[in-house]
């Protein structure tokens, strides 16, 4: 089995996602490209921010990258994305790294939507499928339990929070929609 690792500083966090997360990391990807199919979007895909590899679970890149920087990411210094989301568990080390992960690039670049979806383990079916979807509401404390997302917008504002559930979406600020009846799905 390959492993896909991240360095944060000294640490090399050896980072393996069960497959309903690989399943919303893809389905992520797959919104942006149907929202806008001239962005690049990946998933896991590798860039250098501030000298060190990153990836992100899910990427979109407005002008995509050369080919060189897509195919050696790293000896090529493959920008990071404009839109970099992550999605995690409720628990460390999962949400701390995530959340470090943002940290350390806000701190090398500027002008990137990041967010943070954390899901739950488990969840109900759709008790209103055909129900039109609304915008999440943003708060400005973490909540204590999933299913909940963290917005950090492109002009460094403290981040915001947000619970979430079906028929609910976020709007980035790029315009790209996420509609958490995708993540959601994954998780039955």
């Amino acid at each position: 089995m390959i492993y896909s690792a991240d360095r944060i500083e000294n640490k090399l966090f050896i980072k393996y996602d069960g497959l309903n997360k690989e399943q919303i990391h893809w389905q992520l990807v797959n919104s942006a490209k149907t929202f806008n199919p001239v962005w690049y979007s990946a998933s896991n895909g590798t860039c250098v921010v501030g000298g060190a590899e990153r990836r992100s679970d899910a990427g979109i890149w407005f002008i995509r990258p050369t080919q060189a920087q897509r195919t050696h990411p790293i000896i090529n210094q493959c920008p990071p994305p404009d839109v970099w989301v992550e999605v995690f568990f409720n628990k460390d080390p999962d949400r701390s790294n995530a959340i470090n992960k943002v940290n350390y690039c806000q701190r090398f670049w500027t002008r990137i939507e990041y967010l943070g979806i954390c899901i739950p383990e488990t969840t109900r079916r759709n008790p209103n499928p055909a129900q039109a979807s609304t915008a999440v509401v943003q708060q400005n404390n973490r909540p204590n339990q999933p299913p909940y997302g963290i917005y950090w917008d492109a002009n460094d504002n403290p981040p915001v929070y947000f619970t979430y559930t079906w028929n609910n979406h976020f709007n980035f600020a790029c315009g790209w929609r996420i509609d958490f009846n995708i993540v959601l799905n994954e998780i039955l």
